[in-house]
Parts: C-alpha cells; structure tokens; sequence
C-alpha cells in the first residue's frame, strides 16, 4: 500500500468518526407540548377562589369542584389526588398512606411521600397532580 493511499484511508476513518461524534451530540429528544402545568396552575388559583367563597357564604363546594376537576383531568391522563377536610378531619381518599397526625402533613402514593405544612387554624385543602410522559413522571402540587 502507497504512502498516499494509508493516508486517504486514515482521512476516511478520521472524517467518519468525527461526522458520527457530531451526529450524536447534536440530537435532541422530541418532547410533547404539555398543559400539564397550565392545568396545575388553575387548579391552584380556582382552589383559592373555592376556599375563600366557602369561608364567606359556609358553604362547601370543595367537594363539587375536587370531582369537576378529577373529571377534567382525566381526559389528560393526569392523577390528582387531594386532600381535604370534613369535621375537622383531614382525609385523601386515593392516598396510599396519610398522616395528618404530625407537621408536616405526610401523604405517600405510590412509594412517594410528599409533605405539606398544617396551619394551626383555618380550612386545609391540599392537591398533588401526578403526570407521566415518556417514561418521566411530573408532580405539582400545592403546598
């Protein structure tokens, strides 16, 4: 093999690595536009507007809206659990585990503690809104 042929072949190799070396730093995973947060972020405003009108006219409607926005969210493949309270009583009815008992408030789902602060006085509502896209898993939540 001539002189000249080793180095075309070297320069061959050479370009071939450093094309696949750009190749692989240059590509991105496709990721979905979510209103995950957007959703989120509502129910966070809307729950405030909730509370506050049932704190003026003692009514509950919290319960009304935990299940209008359960059926909401279930059109987006999202899991909302939330946390409430009749008589005086914290409750989360799709928690795996709950203790109101202590400060903070521990709700686990799924293997998955999440913590909230418990006021000393007024009413509690807490929501935790679990998403999976591509295997990653989003998690708001009010506290």
């Amino acid at each position: 093999m001539k002189k000249g042929q080793a180095f075309l072949i070297t320069a061959v190799i050479f370009i071939a690595i450093v094309s696949a070396l750009i190749t692989v730093h240059n590509s991105s995973k496709k990721t979905e536009f979510s209103t995950f947060p957007y959703i989120a972020e509502e129910i966070q405003i809307e729950s405030e507007k909730v509370m506050d009108y049932d704190l003026i006219n003692s009514e509950n409607k919290i319960e009304t809206f935990t299940d209008d926005v359960s059926d909401y969210v279930k059109k987006e493949n999202i899991d909302v659990y939330f946390i409430t309270e009749k008589s005086g009583i914290l409750t989360c009815s799709k928690c795996n585990k709950f203790d109101a008992s202590k400060n903070p408030i521990n709700a686990t789902i799924n293997k998955n503690s999440y913590y909230f602060t418990k006021y000393p006085e007024g009413k509690h509502f807490y929501f935790i809104m679990i998403k999976e896209i591509n295997g990653e898993k989003y998690v708001y939540t009010n506290a």
